[in-house]
């Protein structure tokens, strides 16, 4: 998939305050400086802008006058991967593509590879719910646009896929989507292609899958846009596949603190007392990965959990396996929760 021209491409002439204006626009990545022809004459990058207001450029200078002319780019006949090595030796985050006389044809970006290779699996993020536990924070924003640090929740999901190698994803929306769709668009942004499934009413954690009118052999991962992991894809995928299972659900093992006293009992006897132990339970985190047939289970315009369409694949005897999650995870449904997320989370997204 081409990213859109409009998001990257300047005039010569155009002002420095524009360029900034396009770098806010497309998540700083570049600026690609044309002329009247539309051939690249140069890039801007923060970079420039940064050092251009050290130097006491005027926001109304022609960028021009801050654009790299020596700039690297790559043409349209080089694969992905040739520019991928480049972008690893010239610590780029993103390489132009031009034709052979000099034109922008797509933008080659670094998020696209992150030293995995691409895969063919599509992503599902689940962004529909109304957040009522964290209003009023929620009331105008819908909760997987709070931020961490300086980025939105499910803007720090997006890019950690994306680096893993996704490069479809369907965002499930409902509450106050249209301010989801405005900020991420259709993910030329990232390099990615973004689609939406529109829910008209709640469809649960799982309902909307049922819009996926879409024909997929591969597995599906399916993430809600509230949490915050550190799950390596790759693995989950491989573990889907060995074990034949038709759902693979992230499990974390979370300690529960019980406080009260424990019987055993046993042939109407105690046995033994616990006082107020720590028991270790496996819990739903949240992270799907799923065979395309499981679809078929979900009704038309149903309302449906992930949990219960994980009932419906183990009474169907479907193998549902346990993917464990062994580092970071954080389920980001309450006040105290989002707080944790921005301190856990602080120094790794800053």
């Amino acid at each position: 998939m081409q990213v859109r021209s409009q998001n990257y491409l300047i005039k010569w002439d155009a002002t420095i305050s524009d360029a900034i204006n396009l770098l806010d626009k497309n998540g700083g990545l570049i600026c690609i400086v044309i002329d009247n022809e539309e051939r690249v004459v140069g890039t801007v990058t923060d970079g420039d802008i940064r050092r251009a207001m050290i130097s006491d450029f005027s926001l109304m200078s022609p960028v021009n006058e801050i654009s790299q002319k020596n700039f690297i780019s790559t043409s349209e006949t080089s694969n992905k991967e040739t520019s991928y090595a480049l972008m690893q030796k010239m610590k780029l985050k993103c390489i132009p593509v031009l034709d052979n006389e000099g034109r922008f044809v797509d933008l080659h970006v670094a998020h696209q590879f992150g030293g995995y290779k691409a895969l063919p699996n599509h992503a599902v993020l689940m962004a529909g719910g109304k957040g009522k536990r964290l209003f009023p924070m929620t009331q105008d924003v819908p909760k997987p646009l709070l931020q961490i640090g300086d980025k939105p929740i499910l803007e720090l999901i997006l890019e950690d896929l994306v680096d893993q190698g996704i490069g479809t994803f369907w965002i499930s929306i409902n509450y106050l989507g249209e301010k989801i769709k405005q900020y991420f668009d259709d993910g030329s942004r990232w390099g990615v292609e973004i689609n939406y499934l529109e829910e008209k009413k709640p469809r649960g954690t799982a309902g909307s899958l049922e819009l996926l009118k879409v024909q997929l052999s591969s597995p599906i991962l399916v993430m809600n846009g509230d949490v915050l992991a550190n799950i390596n894809i790759n693995r989950m995928i491989e573990l889907h596949e060995r074990t034949d299972a038709l759902m693979t659900v992230g499990a974390k093992v979370h300690k529960l603190s019980v406080p009260f006293g424990v019987l055993e009992v046993e042939n109407e006897l105690i046995t033994d007392l616990a006082e107020k132990p720590d028991m270790d339970v496996l819990v739903n985190a949240g992270i799907y990965m799923l065979d395309p047939s499981i679809i078929d289970l979900i009704e038309t315009g149903e309302c449906l959990d992930m949990t219960d369409l994980m009932q419906r694949v183990i009474k169907a005897d479907g193998r549902v396996s346990p993917f464990f999650l062994l580092h970071n995870w954080i389920d980001i449904g309450m006040p105290e929760q989002l707080q944790n997320a921005r301190e856990t989370f602080r120094q790794e997204y800053r």
